[in-house]
């Protein structure tokens, strides 16, 4: 990858997501966590790539002091990272209490979205990434309101300019 390259990141992103939900659907990846999608997203990046010096998990990018769960970009001399396609990955198992879930969107919705939308200047390339076994954001909806949590999630991504994929697992993949 270029370090200019976040299209052919963003490009790669997009195939191992693809790569990873072909293989849920088909049995092959049964995922307990969100790491379990983190691994195979990153097995999968290897797989098309061929290299995985530009494939980087939980790591750092200069000057942020959060980890990010997956990054793609160059490292340089220093040891920083030239992020060119960043993701946050969230997941919905089935075994998860409401609690559970809802701690999940909590998480998302005050520390993802703002962190990934604080990289928006160094990055043209972010992503929050929803694996839901269940469709609880699809489901969940505030009482007051009757709006989806995956409607809140929606438009706070798009007001920050961050790139959301929601997969619902429990549905046929198309």
């Amino acid at each position: 990858m270029e370090s200019s390259g976040f299209k052919a990141a963003e490009a790669a992103l997009e195939k191992a997501i693809n790569a990873c939900l072909d293989a849920y659907a088909s049995g092959r990846f049964r995922p307990l966590l969100e790491d379990d999608w983190l691994a195979m997203l990153y097995a999968q990046l290897f797989r098309e790539l061929g290299d995985a010096s530009t494939i980087h998990v939980k790591t750092r990018i200069g000057r942020f002091e959060s980890k990010w769960d997956l990054v793609l970009g160059p490292v340089e001399h220093d040891y920083s990272i030239i992020p060119e396609a960043v993701a946050e990955v969230k997941f919905i198992a089935r075994a998860f209490s409401d609690q559970q879930c809802l701690h999940v969107f909590d998480e998302t919705r005050q520390r993802d979205l703002p962190k990934l939308a604080s990289l928006r200047t160094t990055c043209g390339s972010v992503h929050i990434l929803i694996f839901d076994e269940v469709g609880w954001f699809q489901r969940s909806r505030f009482r007051e309101s009757g709006v989806s949590r995956l409607e809140t999630i929606r438009q706070l991504a798009a007001d920050q300019g961050i790139a959301l994929e929601y997969n619902r697992l429990d549905e046929p993949i198309s």
